[in-house]
């Protein structure tokens, strides 16, 4: 790859990271929660990436989810060399924090760098990354009182009928729109099977052994979708769409 998108993928990773740190504080209130957080920073800072990865992740199954740990997270597996947890970490971290600029980018470069591909994901899956689900369900709600003030209205007689005629007009279709929005959102059934291929050497397979004629070679980071598991086996939606098996301890859910 060309130095100079080396080059700026560092800066996010150093740069982000250091947005990390500074608001290390914001993250939880615990004092527990904080002295762990700078103590894996720092090992980070020194060089320590392993160390800090390891510090990380214990961080995450002791302290619960935050998406600034999955982020520094990603970045140590990043300089490990592991490209594929990399991935699942900024995309933990886009979970729980849309909006988190740096996990966006850092996973676009680091995608792009691996050779990893992506399941084309549903319309409305794409729509909230960047509108969040609280944002159109507040929108719903409001237009969802306006259209019972204006069907209030629309009962009654006199010069305020035909505003509320209008209110309805205009607020009841926004309403359900939302409605309609949030429950085919990525909250779904699609969220709960998004996974990504954390280990060089995937191949999808047609059966669940391996010597089963192959089907697809996939780089680290390459998101699919599981369907199920089976005796050490994973049957998954491949990025062109089609299905196939890949060994169970080649993937790992976002969820």
């Amino acid at each position: 790859m060309k130095l100079s998108t080396f080059c700026s993928f560092h800066l996010f990773v150093f740069v982000g990271f250091a947005l990390q740190c500074a608001l290390a504080e914001s993250v939880r209130s615990e004092t527990g929660f904080e002295a762990e957080f700078n103590a894996a920073n720092k090992l980070f800072e020194e060089g320590r990436f392993q160390d800090a990865a390891v510090f990380y992740q214990k961080i995450l199954e002791e302290r619960g989810h935050s998406a600034a740990v999955h982020y520094n997270l990603g970045n140590a597996y990043y300089q490990t060399g592991q490209p594929g947890r990399a991935v699942l970490h900024y995309e933990r971290a886009l979970l729980l924090n849309p909006s988190h600029a740096e996990a966006k980018a850092n996973l676009e470069v680091v995608r792009r760098m691996s050779g990893a591909r992506e399941y084309p994901k549903p319309w409305s899956e794409r729509f909230f990354r960047h509108v969040p689900p609280g944002g159109v369900a507040w929108v719903g709600v409001a237009a969802a009182w306006v259209s019972l003030v204006g069907g209030w209205f629309c009962v009654r007689r006199g010069a305020w009928q035909a505003h509320g005629i209008v209110a309805v007009a205009m607020s009841l279709p926004l309403a359900l729109a939302c409605l309609w929005l949030l429950l085919s959102s990525g909250g779904g059934a699609w969220n709960a099977s998004r996974a990504i291929v954390i280990q060089e050497g995937a191949v999808a397979r047609h059966a669940p052994a391996k010597t089963s004629r192959e089907i697809l070679s996939l780089a680290p980071g390459s998101e699919i979708a599981l369907l199920f598991r089976r005796t050490g086996w994973a049957y998954v939606l491949l990025p062109d769409r089609g299905r196939g098996w890949l060994p169970e301890e080649t993937v790992e859910t976002i969820r």
